[in-house]
């Protein structure tokens, strides 16, 4: 132990400096907390039950009587490279925003005034709520505790060898050789190379948009494109907000209508890299899952089926002799593991739902107003147990008295839609 802190002791002061650097870019990584949002629904992780228990236990109420705001529970998620610490907070919520207070000492320009006053886009790091300095109620995950610490003991220590392994490798601080310099280099173009790469991507989702909605109005264009940073999460708290980083900000999901003009773009959309998901809007025909079947990072597949009989979209791909895909297709489009499948529409029976699930593996199903009745959704989550099922029935949480006369109306008006797509699908 003493031959350890001699050796310490006698570390270059760069050595000192630069893990001292360290240590404070981790806890802007590690420390700082996000905010943490709870799924209100089962079943959860143990995780996500703690941070519930934390939610319920922070109770709302008035500031005091005579205040106009009421305070809410937010809840702050601390730890990398795994959470490992939640906690709450009550704050005031006016507007539709959440007040911030005291208010951040940096935005760099970015932030923006909600209508209360406040601030709403800051650097994370210099906001007083983001650290773990107070808390209502808190939780603490053990295991990704340890692993936390063991991880940034880790980076520390190679930092710091590696700094004073240089030092004492050249015989002072200012003096270098041809291969520091080929490494400076090497390290730069590397960043420059990973600052190109986003760029460039950026570009190509910008064309594609813009091919798909020109000259189009709002109600009739055929793809809607949602963003979302999707660079490294340590980077993005170091910094202090995803906003700082707008180079990253990238396609992540598609929303795709069966019109013409998205349906010629299905190509050039799969092969954008970051697209994870794809929702499809009505009948579509099978051609698209030719051009479906190159998205490799598929992880979630959002299928809409409502009255597909009065669809003028349905009607059309009938003119152009395309077999249009129905719920009784759902196993041909899944191509690959997926974590999450949702589905929406009468015309879904769970026949079909169990076809599904045995095609693929999924992770989490989503259902909304399908044809099903209690009996087959306590089946089917007896039968995949390791697939996590949610449904949401016409009225929260459970069905009502009259669910089983609702879906044998909806397996009715079901068995028209199917005859009405057969007849498309044969040209009648």
């Amino acid at each position: 132990m003493r031959a350890v802190l001699s050796r310490l002791l006698r570390c270059h002061p760069i050595t000192w400096f630069v893990a001292l650097l360290t240590v404070v870019g981790l806890s802007f990584v590690a420390v700082t907390g996000d905010v943490r949002e709870v799924p209100h629904r089962e079943p959860m992780s143990w995780w996500e039950r703690q941070c519930q228990v934390v939610h319920d236990a922070t109770k709302s109420g008035r500031v005091t009587e005579a205040s106009p705001y009421f305070l809410f529970p937010r809840l702050y998620e601390h730890g990398w490279p795994l959470p490992c610490l939640v906690r709450s907070l009550r704050v005031p919520l006016f507007g539709g925003y959440y007040s911030v207070r005291p208010r951040p000492l940096l935005n760099f320009g970015n932030g923006y005034q909600s209508c209360n006053g406040e601030m709403s886009d800051f650097v994370s790091w210099s906001n007083y709520d983001n650290w773990p300095l107070e808390s209502v109620v808190w939780r603490v995950h053990p295991g990704n505790l340890a692993l936390d610490a063991v991880v940034a003991l880790l980076v520390v220590g190679a930092l710091g060898w590696a700094t004073e392994s240089w030092i004492r490798s050249r015989g002072g601080l200012l003096r270098f050789r041809v291969i520091d310099f080929l490494a400076a280099t090497t390290f730069s173009g590397l960043i420059l190379g990973w600052h190109v790469h986003h760029v460039h991507w950026k570009d190509v989702e910008r064309q594609v948009v813009e091919n798909v909605q020109q000259g189009k109005p709002r109600q009739e264009r055929g793809l809607t494109s949602y963003q979302r940073y999707c660079g490294p999460d340590w980077l993005r708290r170091l910094v202090g907000d995803d906003s700082y980083l707008p180079q990253c900000s990238h396609v992540y999901r598609v929303d795709i209508s069966s019109s013409a003009s998205s349906l010629e773009e299905m190509d050039r959309i799969v092969q954008l890299p970051f697209v994870e998901e794809f929702a499809f809007h009505g009948p579509f025909p099978k051609s698209a899952l030719r051009s479906l079947e190159k998205c490799s990072q598929l992880t979630a597949l959002f299928v809409d089926m409502y009255d597909p009989s009065g669809s003028n979209d349905q009607a059309y791909r009938a003119n152009q002799n395309d077999e249009l895909i129905g719920p009784a297709d759902l196993d041909e489009l899944m191509l690959g593991p997926l974590r999450q499948l949702t589905l929406r529409g009468h015309v879904f029976l769970a026949d079909d739902i169990e076809r599904a699930l045995e095609a693929n593996h999924i992770e989490q199903l989503d259902l909304y107003n399908v044809s099903v009745t209690v009996d087959e959704l306590d089946s089917m989550r007896e039968r995949f147990a390791e697939t996590r099922i949610y449904i949401n029935w016409p009225t929260p949480r459970q069905p009502p008295p009259g669910q089983n006369a609702l879906v044998r109306r909806m397996k009715d008006r079901r068995r028209c839609d199917l005859g009405l797509i057969a007849a498309c699908n044969s040209g009648q």
